[in-house]
């Protein structure tokens, strides 16, 4: 699945480096004229708004597709599927089945989707969910349907809303523009709408579409983040290490309350990091049971009666709250960077 972050990444960094570009041409005596025409201005402009929405548009379709495609290996059978994306999978599969998609969708999709409900209504462990119902939408990306079609993956808005940075909204480029994460999508979709009609009644400057460009690129890295949390959250139960109990600065060391029957030294732990509520791992490097330093530990014969363990890990992250080995299926699909390096 990150693959499909790091292309929208990638779309956005282009946007960047063409803005940047045209500003620097700006800049230079032999090319201000030009730089500065109305042709060019709209030449950037358009482009520069039609890449944004299309790289927004393209990683919504692709990463809820891809999520669709994978819940067989997360969840065994239909049942473990969290609730919200049975039931947006059900009515997305039957509406679209009794509508005109307006030629949107072939005859092998209908196809498909009909397996899909198939397989699903039969609650088995053969089940799949059809990626096309899944992310279909109608309408643009504004915030209530970028809401509404995250949360058919079990994933809210509200925390990515509330840890938006509204610095550039209030003393950046965008102060006087936008307000928040809603009005800039809003405006957004009118600036596509318009263009794709051939207007352009607002030709915005390049440090102000240099600034929509930051806030899209850190949309997505944050609405991806937030899939990894509620996914671990949904599927971690099982492979339940335990609960960190409370944190030691000088030595980075955790003290959990154990819950899997054994831990090893080199078994990779899966959590929330304290500081940033970003899904992250890391390697256990030293265990100790009621002060004894050992490489594996059994709850059944601890030495700690209460079954409180000390470990240490690399990279130093500092894990709150429930900590987890998942399996290699699932790793694969929620790793980051420290996840890969680990490897």
């Amino acid at each position: 699945m990150h693959t499909v972050l790091r292309s929208a990444v990638a779309r956005f960094d282009e946007v960047l480096s063409v803005l940047q570009f045209d500003q620097s041409l700006r800049a230079m005596p032999a090319t201000v004229s030009s730089a500065r025409s109305a042709e060019w201005r709209r030449l950037i402009y358009s482009g520069t708004i039609i890449n944004m929405y299309g790289a927004l548009e393209q990683f919504v379709d692709d990463t809820i597709k891809k999520y669709a495609s994978i819940t067989n290996v997360l969840y065994k059978d239909y049942q473990g599927v969290p609730e919200a994306l049975r039931k947006a999978h059900d009515e997305q599969t039957r509406k679209l089945l009794n509508r005109d998609s307006g030629g949107r969708l072939s005859r092998d999709d209908t196809d498909h989707m009909i397996r899909c409900l198939a397989s699903c209504l039969d609650g088995g462990a053969e089940f799949k969910i059809s990626g096309t119902a899944l992310s279909y939408h109608d309408n643009n990306l504004k915030i209530g349907i970028l809401s509404e079609m995250f949360g058919r993956v079990n994933v809210s808005l509200d925390a990515i809303t509330k840890a938006l940075d509204l610095d550039g909204f209030e003393d950046g480029a965008l102060n006087g523009i936008y307000s928040d994460l809603d009005g800039l999508l809003l405006d957004l979709v009118n600036r596509r709408n318009e263009i794709s009609h051939g207007d352009y009644p607002d030709l915005l400057e390049p440090d102000v579409l240099s600034g929509v460009a930051k806030v899209l690129k850190w949309l997505v890295a944050s609405l991806f983040d937030e899939l990894r949390k509620s996914t671990f959250n949904t599927i971690s139960s099982a492979d339940d290490v335990g609960y960190v109990t409370n944190y030691y600065e000088k030595p980075q060391a955790h003290l959990v309350e154990l819950r899997s029957a054994e831990l090893s030294v080199g078994d990779i732990l899966f959590g929330i990091e304290r500081s940033t509520q970003r899904l992250r791992a890391a390697r256990i490097t030293s265990l100790q049971d009621d002060s004894i330093s050992t490489d594996s530990i059994l709850r059944e014969s601890m030495r700690d009666k209460e079954g409180l363990v000390g470990l240490t890990v690399d990279p130093a992250v500092r894990f709150g709250g429930k900590i987890s080995t998942i399996s290699l299926e699932a790793a694969e699909i929620l790793y980051d960077d420290d996840f890969r390096a680990l490897q």
